[in-house]
């Protein structure tokens, strides 16, 4: 056996608190020595070694990864790294329906903030109340632009919607044509680099039975709610909360609850948006915290009406288990 083998050895017991025997002068050191008689150097070798080197880590379990989803897509981005760290199709274009309002909402906050306060008034008008969907506004009935801002991201109002959008155009010299504010809206996606991302309306109604009213892929939708979030917060904060309360400037009182019900239970609930159509199904982007500097986004694409908020919930609990250390 070579010697430096031998010194390695008793350098190693020594090291684990090995008792060693007395020697009389000049005796040689050897294993038969130290009570070693019976040694197999072909395993000790291999476990000497193996207690230096440690054993390998086993590859952590992504707890996404073993959780059963109902829908299509699915993609969660840690917002503090912009790093998407579970998938499930997230390339995969589909149908948004009611989550094309986040963009809807981010093209009238920069209209919005180019105008003087008393042009901030919007009128409903009829093509506004008869959007599918009766949220009770009256013909006539007038409101800060931030508060049916505010109604359409949490009631998801169709009539909110279209009633800010005949507002922006209204402040346009001319006449827009009718495709003017949708074009603003791919062109913000454009901006941000959302190249699947496209809008054929600025509600997600579906235009027919066949087509949708924008479509994108689950990556670029989370994307988007994680740029808001960042950049517009004061936009989406309100869709945190179960219920808003807002005025029409003639005094009258609307309340509208969420459409995202089953998602209050979030404790640190940063922002919620649902979509629900024939086409889309059911669609629901969310962000929350776990602590501090601990923020997600959640894109959940093609689920049912009541699947896609099971299916956030099951993220949510594994978004738990993934920060654990």
């Amino acid at each position: 056996m070579p010697s430096i083998f031998s010194a390695f050895v008793f350098i190693l017991m020594a090291g684990l608190g090995f008792s060693w025997p007395e020697f009389e002068h000049g005796e040689a050191l050897n294993f038969k020595n130290i009570g070693l008689q019976e040694i197999d150097y072909s395993r000790l070798k291999a476990g000497l070694f193996s207690q230096i080197a440690g054993q390998k880590p086993q590859a952590r379990e992504n707890p996404f990864e073993k959780i059963e989803l109902e829908a299509r897509s699915v993609v969660v981005m840690d917002m503090a790294k912009d790093e998407i760290i579970f998938s499930k199709e997230g390339d995969a274009e589909r149908p948004l329906a009611s989550l094309t309002k986040l963009a809807t909402a981010a093209v009238l906050d920069d209209i919005a903030s180019g105008t003087a306060d008393e042009n901030e008034i919007v009128s409903v008008g009829q093509p506004a109340v008869n959007q599918t969907g009766d949220d009770g506004f009256l013909v006539g009935e007038s409101f800060m632009a931030s508060d049916l801002r505010d109604a359409m991201l949490v009631k998801s109002s169709n009539d909110a919607a279209q009633a800010l959008v005949f507002w922006a155009e209204s402040l346009q010299p001319g006449k827009p044509d009718a495709y003017w504010f949708v074009n603003k809206m791919n062109l913000f996606a454009s901006g941000l680099g959302l190249q699947s991302t496209r809008f054929l309306n600025a509600t997600g109604l579906d235009l027919d039975a066949k087509v949708s009213g924008g479509y994108g892929t689950a990556k670029e939708t989370v994307r988007l709610l994680s740029w808001l979030v960042k950049n517009k917060p004061y936009v989406v904060e309100p869709t945190g909360k179960s219920s808003l309360a807002v005025y029409s400037i003639e005094g009258r009182r609307y309340v509208f609850d969420t459409s995202a019900e089953k998602l209050m239970a979030v404790p640190e609930l940063i922002a919620v948006k649902t979509g629900f159509t024939e086409i889309a199904g059911g669609n629901v982007v969310f962000a929350f915290g776990l602590g501090p500097g601990r923020q997600f986004a959640v894109a959940v694409l093609g689920s049912s009406y009541d699947g896609r908020f099971e299916d956030a919930l099951k993220i949510y609990a594994a978004a738990k288990e993934w920060i654990k250390p």
